[in-house]
């Protein structure tokens, strides 16, 4: 089974997805006939509106296995702050018939840096899902640092900001600077990451965009359940590299 819960452009897969092994139990769907919404206005009047489609809430227990601890944790502790705002939320349910590809950008660096004593270069990502897109990162780079060297730099550094790691892998060797979307997902035509000098200029050779190394695609799921305006309550743990997951999920099955 495959589960997964969308807030914008953000995706988080709470069953199976993205090629990990996943296990699920204890799948129990509740509906009823209408979905009631309470509005009052002025101070003794109250009316109620109804919208179409079923009520619906559903639960089940999910395992989710990584391929190292690190993930794992990752996962768990950054998922809290994915489901802090929950507005106009759906879900989905279904089994995934093809995997999908996970997009690949690749920035490469160019020129050597010049100068005395420190100096800063500025990378640029601009993705639909990383928080605060655009998001420039500063890397400190020394003088004499060939393009190899600061590559280097660079990628620790978009490694070790969480916003950026969450969504993606940074890889990458010599010059080239790999950016790999951890999950398949639709092709983000926005995704870029561009170099420049910061302040003081290491006088290296700017690049505003980045190259669209692998285009992403979405795996295609056969759906058996959509729910929208949904609210998701999520338990997590893990033992190694394996997640256990707690869902919840209420909402209505006719899209707003």
């Amino acid at each position: 089974m495959i589960c997964t819960f969308t807030v914008g452009a953000v995706t988080i897969d709470l069953a199976g997805g993205s090629g990990r092994s996943s296990e699920t139990n204890s799948l129990t769907i509740n509906q009823s006939t209408n979905f009631q919404q309470v509005a009052y206005i002025g101070a003794v009047e109250g009316r109620q509106f109804f919208r179409p489609g079923s009520f619906t809430s559903l639960s089940f227990e999910s395992m989710l296995t990584f391929d190292s601890v690190d993930q794992a944790e990752f996962f768990l502790t950054t998922l809290p702050g994915d489901m802090i705002n929950q507005a106009s939320a759906t879900a989905a349910i279904g089994v995934r018939t093809a995997e999908g590809t996970k997009q690949v950008e690749t920035a490469t660096a160019s020129g050597t840096a010049s100068g005395s004593g420190a100096r800063n270069v500025t990378a640029t990502l601009t993705a639909a899902n990383v928080t605060g897109s655009p998001l420039a990162t500063t890397v400190s780079v020394t003088a004499g640092d060939t393009a190899s060297v600061w590559a280097g730099k660079v990628r620790d550094a978009l490694s070790s900001v969480v916003a950026i790691s969450k969504r993606f892998t940074i890889g990458g060797t010599g010059a080239d600077i790999v950016l790999t979307a951890k999950r398949a997902a639709a092709d983000d035509t926005t995704l870029n990451l561009a170099l420049a000098n910061g302040s003081p200029s290491p006088g290296i050779t700017p690049a505003a965009t980045s190259a669209s190394t692998t285009a992403g695609v979405a795996d295609t799921i056969t759906p058996t359940l959509a729910l929208y305006d949904v609210q998701a309550s999520v338990g997590v743990a893990h033992k190694g590299a394996t997640v256990a997951l707690s869902v919840q999920l209420t909402g209505r099955t006719t899209a707003p």
